[in-house]
């Protein structure tokens, strides 16, 4: 499912960026997405991130190029960063956002940007444990406005959609449900490894009884 939402992001990131050398949009919802060419340093990371980060918490791939992945990594680090500060520039520069979008993106990218760090901190910490953690955590957020255009568009063909506000409604409606319900599923994962190598030691660790050879 994450390789899934990967690929639909990197087609939305793909399109957005192509999206800024388009005629300008007509419809009044379609409007709302008709983005400046500065946003180029938002869509620009958001391609990397969406090609690299699956690279990064691949196993088999992290294992055999450790060399590839560091640099990878630090990449990631730097376009993340773009990614979230740019973010934070959409609700700062665009006015015909509403309070509520403003308010989420603002959480959303706060927490982005704070979970990377902690990822880059813990690795340059050598601490491998809490920088994969952090990882899942950075990875899940980044992931929440791929899976907030699916249900946005679910919503919506629901409920329907009468105008801009209650367009926007859905939307923030659709990234909270999105977040929630992808931290939800992230924290289910770090607990479920976390609690692996317990299990493993008590099972290592548990008496035998073999029968005794016979004589």
């Amino acid at each position: 499912m994450a390789i899934v939402l990967c690929a639909y992001g990197l087609y939305e990131s793909v399109d957005a960026v192509l999206g800024v050398f388009r005629a300008p949009a007509e419809g009044p919802i379609d409007r709302l997405f008709d983005y400046p060419t500065w946003s180029l340093m938002h869509f620009v990371p958001g391609v990397l991130f969406m090609a690299l980060t699956p690279f990064q918490l691949w196993p088999a791939f992290r294992n055999r190029h450790r060399l590839l992945h560091r640099w990878s990594g630090r990449l990631l680090v730097v376009s993340g960063l773009f990614l979230g500060l740019s973010g934070v520039a959409f609700v700062v520069l665009m006015p015909e956002r509403p309070l509520t979008e403003r308010v989420f993106m603002l959480a959303f990218f706060g927490a982005f940007v704070f979970f990377l760090l902690k990822a880059f901190v813990a690795a340059r910490r050598r601490d491998f444990a809490s920088h994969r953690v952090w990882m899942i955590r950075m990875f899940i957020t980044g992931l929440t406005i791929t899976t907030q255009r699916l249900l946005t568009g679910a919503l919506i063909a629901f409920a329907g959609v009468n105008g801009v506000d209650e367009f926007w409604d859905h939307f923030v409606t659709a990234g909270w449900l999105a977040w929630v319900i992808q931290i939800a599923v992230a924290e289910w994962w770090i607990g479920r490894r976390a609690a692996r190598p317990a299990i493993d030691a008590s099972r290592s660790a548990a008496p035998s009884f073999e029968r005794p050879a016979s004589v």
